[in-house]
């Protein structure tokens, strides 16, 4: 009997065991099923929350990244502004050409702040630019730049054409004549209402005065069309001091006056190689003077017709002179 017992205990024994496997198997399951449906619920319940937030976060992030862009972007622009502000100003300084010191102021086209003036509204001569600044100061402007227009006759009147504000108050003269006015191709300098200048020989002057602001007419041309007068030779004995006008390159207006005496080929060549203008007009000779305080250039003596002024507001104190090149 004690064997058969042994037999049959292992027998009885294993439905037993394999219903209890069952049920841990099954318990195992439903727990593992509830526990990651639970996380699940959870997990998009968390989603569901944090979405606008993430999407807030996520906008402000942005716009954070986009400010130091956009400020960046404003930052960068403030040079290109003021390097732009930089190449509209007057400019001047002296150079050396070809052995022989000069002045210049340049101006930059269009130019609005460029006048010719004569006489006051009593037919009385303004002279000369000390004169003229007085006149200035007390309508609140200051000269910024001022020099002698074109040659004029003996009795302090134009002897070309003059146009000032759209006024024609002397006409042209296309006569032939003795001197340096007469030698021909002589020209105008005109600046349109536009603020656009020109440089051109009298003979091809057809601008109607009223557009214009100002004309000036004298002699000789400088440059021609990109070439020197013809009639001026290398190695000339005669040597004057000598101012001009060139329309030149990058869009510049330049006013010229020698240091010391030079020959008409000399100073052409200033123009036509140095500042590379395609026209350019001789003013005067000798009695020929600069004022741009800025510049270390006070002398506003001397007796003219026409002269050709520059002024801003007198608010602008600091800002009212040429920039140094």
């Amino acid at each position: 009997m004690a064997k058969s017992d042994k037999k049959s205990g292992p027998k009885r024994e294993r439905p037993a065991q394999k219903r209890s496997i069952s049920l841990a198997v099954a318990r195992f399951s439903f727990n593992f099923f509830l526990a990651a449906g639970l996380l699940y619920f959870l997990f998009q319940g968390v989603l569901q929350k944090s979405g606008p937030e993430t999407a807030a976060r996520e906008a402000a992030a942005a716009t954070e990244e986009a400010a130091p862009k956009s400020a960046g972007r404003a930052d960068a622009a403030k040079p290109s502004a003021a390097k732009a502000e930089a190449s509209r100003a007057i400019r001047g300084a002296e150079v050396e050409f070809a052995g022989d010191k000069y002045v210049y102021v340049a101006f930059p086209l269009p130019d609005h702040t460029l006048r010719l003036v004569w006489r006051d509204e009593y037919k009385v001569n303004y002279f000369n630019p000390a004169a003229l600044s007085a006149r200035y100061k007390a309508r609140g402007l200051s000269i910024v730049f001022a020099t002698n227009a074109g040659i004029f006759a003996p009795d302090f009147a134009p002897l070309g054409l003059h146009v000032e504000d759209g006024r024609l108050l002397k006409p042209i003269d296309r006569r032939s004549g003795a001197g340096n006015f007469y030698l021909k191709p002589n020209g105008v300098f005109y600046l349109a209402k536009d603020g656009m200048a020109k440089v051109v020989e009298s003979s091809a002057f057809r601008a109607d005065p009223s557009a214009l602001r100002l004309a000036t007419q004298s002699g000789p041309m400088l440059v021609i069309d990109g070439k020197l007068h013809p009639k001026f030779t290398k190695g000339s004995p005669n040597k004057y001091i000598r101012s001009g006008v060139g329309v030149c390159a990058e869009g510049r207006l330049v006013f010229a006056i020698s240091k010391t005496p030079v020959r008409f080929y000399d100073f052409a060549s200033l123009f036509k190689d140095h500042f590379r203008c395609e026209n350019a007009l001789y003013l005067d000779g000798a009695i020929s003077k600069f004022y741009a305080p800025a510049l270390g250039l006070s002398d506003g003596e001397g007796r003219f017709a026409g002269i050709l002024v520059a002024t801003k507001p007198l608010a602008e104190t600091g800002r009212d002179k040429p920039a140094a090149e």
